[in-house]
């Protein structure tokens, strides 16, 4: 998570260059001016601030991830190193700096993230339900990072796709222990049967609505001979 990661930059940054890295206040405190060109004493300290938002799908830290910060980020270090005296110093603070193939992989990264940005909120709306788009966020996101995994532009994070599409695979296939999902997502007046018949194939289609059919004929069922609303049928929602 994004806390994780701002703590494992603060212990390379000591490791490399013997500064400290704050990561509650995020930033970076040492003898440097916040003005360019300007060398002050010692004794005084300037304070760089990297704001980076809790939320790690944002569009703010994907911006920050991509080229549109990579003068910023490659002046700010090189101005920390011409303000080290050391030059051991100095040479470890250049080495922080990103070639042009490495801003590039973290652009991709970016657009890779961005994928589960879109699946997280769909999810995580406040004042409506969300039930409905679990079946077709995780399909989505599994679609694009198993196609993106056998790309040649994705080639540096074939494995973690894999590894990825895997994981969602894990908990796309958990939904089929309950048919809750099947019946919301046709429930919608939004929705309805559009998902199904864009993306799943007619089979599965067949068995997703004779799942429903006969969830709705037993709850029927159950109204008429009893009266009373408690129960339910049990049936199983299609496999996929």
């Amino acid at each position: 998570n994004n806390g994780t990661m701002l703590y494992e930059f603060a212990r390379l940054i000591k490791r490399d260059t013997g500064r400290v890295w704050d990561p509650e206040e995020r930033c970076i405190k040492g003898p440097y001016s916040k003005h360019r060109g300007t060398c002050l004493r010692r004794s005084r300290t300037c304070t760089v601030v990297i704001n980076i938002p809790h939320d790690s799908s944002s569009t703010s830290t994907k911006i920050f991830l991509s080229y549109r910060n990579q003068q910023d980020v490659d002046t700010f270090v090189y101005e920390i190193g011409m303000q080290e005296v050391s030059l051991e110093q100095r040479a470890k603070l250049d080495r922080l700096r990103l070639t042009a193939s490495e801003w590039k992989r973290l652009d991709l990264f970016a657009n890779l993230l961005g994928y589960a940005g879109g699946a997280q909120h769909a999810f995580s709306a406040s004042k409506k339900t969300t039930l409905h788009l679990a079946i077709p966020a995780l399909e989505s996101l599994h679609k694009a990072w198993s196609t993106r995994a056998n790309s040649d532009k994705y080639a540096f994070f074939q494995a973690a796709l894999k590894g990825a599409a895997e994981k969602v695979n894990e908990y796309y296939e958990k939904t089929n222990n309950t048919d809750a999902y099947i019946v919301v997502m046709l429930l919608d007046p939004r929705m309805k049967k559009l998902h199904l018949l864009k993306h799943w194939p007619e089979e599965l289609q067949g068995e997703a609505m004779d799942c429903v059919e006969e969830i709705f004929k037993t709850r029927y069922l159950k109204l008429q001979s009893t009266g009373s609303g408690d129960s339910t049928g049990s049936v199983s929602a299609p496999k996929r």
